[in-house]
């Protein structure tokens, strides 16, 4: 399963973490130092293919901050992806 996140606003985000919106901050899917105008952090999770198997609606939440300085104010959206069902809610 293949994702990627692009960086469509107006300047540079910093310290781009990405995660599964039920998980603990701490476990993160994708990260980038810097994700510079029109960049795109990607990301592939192995999954062995089941034939004709259900999909899912999960939620990711993309975190970043505005500039280099971490006290300047992170920003935060929840995407919604369409996943296959083994990836429950458990990972």
């Amino acid at each position: 399963m293949h994702f990627a996140v692009s960086n469509v606003g107006t300047g540079s985000a910093f310290d781009v973490t990405v995660r599964w919106s039920n998980r603990p901050t701490g476990e993160v899917l994708a990260r980038a130092q810097m994700l510079g105008l029109g960049g795109r952090l990607e990301w592939t999770l192995a999954l062995a293919p089941i034939p004709d198997e259900p999909q899912s609606i999960r939620t990711l939440t993309v975190d970043w901050a505005n500039d280099i300085d971490p006290s300047a104010g992170r920003q935060l959206r929840t995407l919604a992806v369409l996943v296959p069902s083994q990836l429950g809610s458990a990972q």
